[in-house]
């Protein structure tokens, strides 16, 4: 269990698992790109990793707008509404 003040979050190997799918969204390598293709005014590429199965879409500019995660133990649908760099 993850506690943070009266805050707790079960946490069991799916949960952190999940996190860590997560976080690896800003790890995608070459070396994991399994397909890429391209799709109106972008491109989809697919990696596969230890997490599972990202899909991700590139939007204007070549920029992410949108990360699927997929695994037996998660799915996640996540939106990139904007990137600011600093």
């Amino acid at each position: 269990i993850g506690r943070a003040g009266e805050l707790e979050i079960p946490f069991d190997e799916g949960n952190v698992r999940g996190i860590c799918a997560l976080s690896n969204i800003f790890s995608l390598n070459e070396e994991c790109l399994s397909t890429a293709a391209a799709q109106d005014e972008g491109a989809c590429l697919e990696f596969e990793t230890e997490y599972g199965t990202y899909k991700l879409t590139l939007g204007k500019n070549e920029l992410p707008s949108a990360v699927q995660i997929l695994s037996s133990d998660y799915r996640y649908d996540i939106s990139i509404d904007s990137i600011a760099l600093s």
